[in-house]
């Protein structure tokens, strides 16, 4: 999912739901996008317990650091 904000940019977000489980991983443009998103992530975590939900796991990156671990991940071997 990808979202144009305002204040943040552009940011996408990689969600996976198992039952009542959910793994998210939001992607910034930068670290003066990912900060707000990472000190916002408690009351996400609240909100979604509220509801029934569990956040097993979420991850806040930028893009800088997303294309890093993709060139670490391209050793080129298969």
């Amino acid at each position: 999912l990808g979202l144009t904000m305002p204040q943040l940019g552009h940011v996408a977000a990689r969600l996976s739901l198992d039952g009542n489980r959910l793994r998210l991983v939001l992607q910034a443009g930068s670290e003066a996008s990912a900060a707000p998103l990472k000190a916002r992530l408690p009351e996400l975590e609240s909100a979604l317990a509220a509801a029934g939900i569990r956040l097993d796991a979420a991850q806040v990156r930028t893009e800088a650091a997303a294309t890093a671990d993709f060139k670490a991940d391209d050793d080129g071997s298969e």
